[in-house]
């Protein structure tokens, strides 16, 4: 028998059909519309449900508030931005600012897509993903398509630029 190839295992059919099926604690019975009415939940509290004024304000972030920080002041003369000005320090954080808001949108764009379709679609090794984003990132109609939300053409985007990452990554 161990060496044999196949093995016939003979079956017999036998067909149990259940009157009803009843799933505890819930007393659920399989019906959606059904249960969904029969079932009890407790309200859900969150600040829109309360109507607080700033329910729908998103939080800043921290390069965000730096630089607010920077370009604001307090008193009768507000020295924080002429200090921040003369030093360079606005600028810089308005690099990082934007440097930020360019990567959130090449995390989204990895949200979007599994790490296997830009192996076996685009052909990009798994390890060379996140350089592959980075070489879209720079690219200067990145940030236009991806804020487009719309995701085929984000795909059509990426297909475009992968055959160039892979032709310039063969050239090296």
């Amino acid at each position: 028998m161990l060496e044999s190839r196949s093995i016939i295992v003979p079956l017999e059919e036998l067909i149990n059909e259940l009157d009803e099926v009843v799933v505890r604690p819930y007393n659920l019975s399989g019906d959606l519309v059904r249960d969904m009415n029969s079932l009890k939940t407790d309200k859900v509290y969150v600040a829109a449900t309360l109507g607080l004024p700033n329910a729908y304000v998103k939080p800043i972030t921290q390069a965000e508030r730096k630089l607010n920080e920077a370009t604001t002041g307090g008193g009768l003369v507000p020295l924080n931005p002429i200090m921040n000005a003369i030093s360079g320090r606005t600028k810089y954080l308005k690099k990082v600012l934007a440097s930020q808001e360019k990567y959130a949108r090449t995390m989204r764009v990895r949200e979007y897509y599994a790490d296997s379709l830009f192996v076996k679609y685009l052909n990009i090794p798994k390890n060379k993903i996140e350089d592959f984003m980075y070489y879209c990132e720079v690219d200067n109609a990145f940030s236009s398509v991806v804020d487009s939300h719309d995701k085929l053409k984000i795909w059509e985007y990426l297909k475009l630029r992968s055959n160039a990452y892979l032709s310039e990554a063969t050239e090296e």
